[in-house]
């Protein structure tokens, strides 16, 4: 009879008590024999943790306490986790039926403590209606840098942190989440995943579930590109690579980022104008 493997699932929680619910129930209700799973609140103050309260005995463990964001929290919830596999569901979205079963097959068919396990993931709206469902070729360093000839091409080519999953041991080696980074911690952590020796593996299966919705931090494209930007710079900078190979990609994104620029700057003037219009 074989082991089972051990997963700790973690979540960051502020003041998202109108979905947290629904993110507590898609990991409680895995069935999953050996999961072990923990819930890291910055203080809320909207009902959120009297949710977590109602589901606490089916919760490894919880905290409410201050933090310094998204980052700080995740990186403590894998500072408590004992399990050997690690994945993290923001309180907005929600890990997918059976999600940890696959997982546990990839990982007993595969279990190189450098693999990154990444499945398909569906994007939903407020209501969890279903609006597409997503997936990523990028399987390398180059393709992941790439901004605007991969990670942004047309149709959408980004990893869903919420279909990607790895092991304890290499999210340490690559040193976690940086704490200062709040808006593009994901991807800047597989890149560095990546350097430190990580290979992502692809699971033809539906992992994970992403929210989108108005109001959410991702939403402000501009600020979110920017630090996409400017952690594909630093990953180049990182990576052992000819110097040839780092200028084109480094440029690539320098002149993408301008181009994004120009035109964010000429829609911000172009709405200025038509508000000036009606007045």
């Amino acid at each position: 009879m074989r082991k089972e493997t051990e997963f700790t699932i973690v979540t960051p929680s502020y003041n998202q008590s109108k979905f947290i619910e629904a993110t507590i129930q898609s990991v409680i209700g895995q069935q999953y024999p050996n999961l072990e799973y923990i819930v890291v609140d910055g203080v809320s103050r909207d009902g959120s943790v009297e949710i977590v309260k109602k589901f606490e005995d089916k919760i490894t463990r919880w905290v409410s306490e201050p933090d310094a964001g998204q980052s700080d929290a995740i990186n403590k919830g894998v500072a408590m986790a004992t399990g050997e596999w690690i994945g993290w569901i923001n309180s907005d979205d929600m890990l997918a039926e059976g999600a940890l079963q696959i997982l546990a097959d990839s990982v007993q068919q595969n279990p190189d403590w450098r693999n990154m396990f990444m499945g398909r993931y569906l994007e939903v709206d407020i209501d969890g209606n279903v609006i597409s469902e997503k997936h990523s070729d990028i399987r390398t360093l180059e393709s992941l840098v790439d901004i605007p000839g991969s990670w942004r091409k047309k149709g959408g080519n980004q990893i869903g942190q919420q279909g990607m999953f790895f092991s304890k041991r290499l999210y340490e080696k690559a040193g976690g989440l940086r704490v200062e980074n709040h808006r593009s911690m994901d991807y800047e952590l597989w890149g560095r995943m990546l350097l430190a020796g990580g290979r992502i593996v692809p699971v033809d299966a539906v992992l994970g579930i992403f929210r989108t919705y108005e109001g959410q931090k991702i939403s402000d494209r501009y600020i979110t590109t920017k630090s996409l930007v400017n952690d594909a710079q630093s990953l180049i900078k990182a990576a052992d690579w000819p110097a040839g190979k780092k200028r084109k990609y480094f440029w690539k994104n320098r002149f993408y980022w301008w181009k994004f620029r120009y035109h964010h700057l000429r829609s911000l003037i172009g709405v200025k104008r038509r508000f000036k219009e009606l007045f």
